[in-house]
């Protein structure tokens, strides 16, 4: 399996909804869309017991990543990001909590995966879907990368 492979998977489920708790195959959360990708290219199914911050602790660090993100703390510009690929994980939250997971989409910095909802989303909602976002630090609390835990073929 490639990393072009993991994307195909992934653009193939652009527009299921967002569904808090939801692991797919028809609807996803954040890390339930990431788990779901895990286990369709061969990996281990975590899907029952890695949320984002179990992500965040269990896939391996990015060290230019986070070389890079203390630059752009300093207003270095921004993207892009050395040592990252398309297919690795960008994880969110406030204050260094992790509340959020997406996957990087491209070279361009994009990032796909289930947004626009939160544990309050139980049904489908206008917005809530699995989709792109045009740079990764489209939330202001960014809180790094970390490499996709499956090994890809380049």
């Amino acid at each position: 399996m490639t990393r072009a492979d993991l994307l195909t998977t992934a653009r193939k489920l652009l527009g299921l909804p967002y569904i808090f708790g939801s692991k797919g195959p028809t609807s996803f959360d954040c890390s339930g869309f990431v788990t779901y990708l895990m286990k369709q290219v061969g990996g281990p199914d975590w899907r029952a017991t890695h949320g984002s911050a179990g992500l965040f602790e269990a896939c391996p660090r990015i060290q230019e990543a986070e070389d890079w993100l203390e630059d752009i703390t300093a207003g270095a510009p921004h993207w892009p990001c050395p040592g990252v690929q398309p297919g690795d994980l960008a994880f969110y939250g406030p204050k260094g909590r992790v509340d959020h997971v997406m996957m990087l989409a491209d070279s361009d910095g994009r990032v796909i995966g289930a947004s626009g909802g939160n544990s309050g989303t139980l049904t489908p909602k206008p917005g809530a879907s699995v989709h792109y976002k045009d740079t990764v630090d489209y939330r202001p609390d960014f809180l790094g990368f970390r490499q996709f835990p499956v090994a890809m073929e380049e």
